[in-house]
């Protein structure tokens, strides 16, 4: 299970990251808990290297919302 980055956070930082990412659809804190995506409530659990797995942990992004997100070239 990946967990959120160990930087901390002030208070109202986090608030905020919780408040968008339940808009989002997936709250923050249950994604890290469950593995699951802040954008589309999948599977968050593998990775296909360290860099990505990092990222989850400070975006909250499954694999395969990562792909969508940062690969302009998928979206045309």
């Amino acid at each position: 299970m990946s967990e959120p980055t160990k930087a901390p956070k002030a208070g109202p930082i986090e608030d905020l990251l919780e408040t968008i990412s339940q808009v989002l659809g997936t709250p923050r804190s249950v994604a890290f808990r469950d593995s699951l995506c802040v954008i589309c409530g999948g599977d968050a659990s593998a990775f296909k290297n360290e860099l990505c797995e990092k990222e989850y942990s400070l975006s909250g992004m499954c694999q395969v919302c990562q792909n969508k997100f940062f690969d302009s070239e998928e979206g045309e």
